[in-house]
């Protein structure tokens, strides 16, 4: 996945692809990560997937919106409890002051939350 940051620098990582609809495509992501400010702020992405049965390279690009519904809440609340820890502990796309920060994080949560 492909998105633009606020100087119109590209910024391309893999993402994990959860459905194909036939006008959008679904992928989730932590909204305070860089792909979800830039999603956020430009509005606009690109990608790029090998589907295997096609045989074919198929590329997307187009509008993307936050999905802050249900549906953004059945599926952080279907990953394992561990994963969910983890994702409120951490601050995804930065860089962590060292492990054991981490952990005392993912300790604090999982006294309150697990």
């Amino acid at each position: 996945l492909a998105t633009v940051d606020e100087h119109g620098l590209p910024n391309v990582r893999m993402v994990l692809l959860k459905t194909i609809a036939e006008d959008s495509i679904v992928f989730y992501t932590n909204y305070e990560s860089a792909k979800g400010r830039e999603i956020d702020g430009q509005g606009k992405a690109a990608m790029v997937m090998h589907w295997k049965s096609l045989r074919r390279q198929v590329r997307m690009r187009g509008l993307v919106t936050r999905e802050e519904g249900p549906e953004a809440d059945a599926y952080f609340a279907s990953r394992s409890l561990q994963s969910r820890l983890g994702a409120w502990a951490s601050e995804q796309s930065r860089p962590l002051a060292s492990r054991q920060s981490l952990m005392t994080k993912v300790a604090k949560i999982t006294a309150t939350k697990g």
